[in-house]
């Protein structure tokens, strides 16, 4: 079984990343999401992501639940469930 998940966003805000360097995360990403070569993908960028400005969502980011400040790279807890509920465990289920 093949299997991945894209490539989660970084804010490039930040000194995480350049917008070349999103545009080439984006470029992987619609591959994985579109090639066909894998047996399935989990989307947790779709999931957490800000389409306007290619950030967590608020409800996602590191400051708005217990655990304080974080950086704005990684999800928050709320964040980590919905990418969990995103994922559809049945590709995992035998042929």
């Amino acid at each position: 079984m093949r299997c991945d998940s894209d490539l989660k966003s970084k804010e490039h805000k930040r000194a995480y990343a350049t917008v070349e360097v999103d545009a080439k995360r984006r470029a992987l990403n619609e591959f994985i999401r579109t090639s066909g070569i894998f047996d399935g993908v989990f989307d947790f960028d779709a999931v957490t992501i800000d389409r306007t400005n290619g950030t967590l969502t608020p409800e996602f980011q590191p400051n708005s639940t217990i655990g304080g400040p974080g950086n704005l790279l990684n999800a928050n807890r709320a964040g980590l469930a919905a990418m969990s509920n995103a994922t559809d465990i049945r590709i995992f289920k035998p042929p």
